[in-house]
C-alpha cells in the first residue's frame, strides 16, 4: 500500500491513494508531542454473498507523526 506523509507550507498532509483519501492538519497541531491521529474506518463490500456483513470496519489505530 502506498502511503504518503508529507509537509506543505503550515500543514502537514496524508494521503493514501489506494482509498481516494487525503487529509490535511496544521502542523503546529501534528507535531505536538501529545496529539495523537486516529485512522479508522469502514469499507461495503462490491458483490456481497448472501448473509454477508454489509459492513466491513478497519481495525483502529492511532499514530503520532513525528518530523
Amino acid at each position: 500500500m502506498n502511503r504518503i506523509i508529507g509537509i506543505v507550507d503550515n500543514s502537514i498532509t496524508l494521503s493514501i491513494p489506494e482509498f481516494n483519501y487525503r487529509v490535511s492538519f496544521k502542523s503546529k497541531l501534528v507535531l505536538d508531542k501529545n496529539t495523537i491521529v486516529r485512522i479508522h474506518g469502514f469499507c461495503n463490500p462490491i458483490n456481497p454473498e448472501i448473509g454477508a456483513s454489509l459492513e466491513e470496519y478497519f481495525e483502529v489505530k492511532d499514530v503520532r507523526i513525528k518530523k
